[in-house]
């Protein structure tokens, strides 16, 4: 049975943003981080991911509730 899971990586918005250092160069004197963001490469901007069996459905969930409870203890 496929069972969809709302995306564990983008919390199911389909995108990701992630900081990106740019470096000096000519055209800048400093280098700074800027913020990017791109398509969410587990769901592919769907948001979603596709389970082939429960057991995989459950992967993806546990794995979304371990990324949140580590992100509470930082």
């Amino acid at each position: 049975m496929n069972s969809k899971v709302t995306c564990p990586d983008c919390d199911g918005d389909g995108y990701i943003e992630y900081d990106l250092e740019r470096s000096q160069g000519f055209g800048r004197d400093v280098g700074y981080i800027d913020t990017v963001t791109d398509t969410c490469e587990m769901c592919q901007g769907i948001g979603e991911v596709i389970g082939e069996d429960e057991d995989e459905a459950d992967y993806y969930t546990s794995r979304s509730s371990s990324l949140e409870t580590s992100e509470e203890r930082s």
